[in-house]
């Protein structure tokens, strides 16, 4: 006899007699009963814990990606646009009372063996020199027969406001540029433009490596005076143009 056919109901008998042995049913009570109770038992029962090192999936919820970090982009020096170039610093206009040397320079004659100044010749290089002094010297040069290249003058002062300033730097400037090695200064406001706090008295002095011939000035000559026409004569004869 098969034990199994001790559990079954009278009803059933006869089917297992005749080889019945399963019966598929889906809303069989027994069967039912028994899945809806395993289900709740194991709704009841605790999650294991996962093992260590098993892989876990957490859904959460989908946060936005971050976009990576962009790199700066390598510029060929070359290719880089041209900056704009700072504003050139220009120097601040100088200060004080200016030498018109733009003005004066078409006059200086070079080069020059001598440069010949006093103190008016300012004035007299302006717009209004005095006719009795460019006679005076005109007449001095042509009693001296120096040759062609040994005289140019060149003002040691300027106007400035209706006076004469005294410009010893632009007056060593114009002898530079004249490549002169002697000057002959005419006059005591001269004499102390170019060596100033000294005495005046004629004759040869010392001045930036050359002579300087220090003779009566053309106002006294102008005015008769005998003793300074013929100190500022032999001054000039004694000096030989090489």
């Amino acid at each position: 006899m098969d034990a199994r056919a001790l559990n079954i109901r009278e009803g059933l008998r006869s089917w297992h007699e005749a080889g019945l042995r399963l019966v598929f049913k889906a809303d069989f009570p027994a069967a039912k009963a028994a899945e809806d109770a395993r289900a709740a038992r194991a709704a009841a029962a605790p999650a294991p814990a996962p093992k260590q090192g098993a892989y876990v999936s957490h859904e959460t919820p989908a946060t936005p990606k971050r976009r990576p970090a962009q790199r700066p982009q390598k510029v060929n020096p070359r290719q880089q646009p041209a900056q704009p170039s700072a504003p050139k610093k220009t120097a601040p206009p100088p200060a004080g009372p200016q030498f018109p040397w733009e003005e004066f320079r078409p006059k200086l004659h070079t080069p020059s063996r001598t440069v010949w100044t006093y103190w008016d010749l300012g004035d007299d290089f302006g717009e209004n020199p005095s006719a009795e002094r460019r006679k005076l010297f005109a007449a001095i040069i042509k009693n001296l027969h120096w040759p062609a290249g040994s005289i140019t003058f060149w003002p040691v002062s300027a106007q400035h406001r209706g006076f004469l300033l005294p410009h010893p730097g632009s007056f060593w400037r114009g002898v530079r540029e004249a490549e002169a090695q002697t000057v002959f200064c005419f006059g005591e406001r001269a004499f102390q433009a170019l060596f100033p706090g000294q005495d005046f008295t004629p004759g040869i002095r010392q001045k930036n490596g050359m002579n300087v011939y220090v003779l009566p000035g053309p106002n006294a000559m102008l005015a008769g005076d005998k003793q300074a026409k013929l100190v500022a004569w032999n001054g000039l004869k004694s000096f030989t143009p090489s």
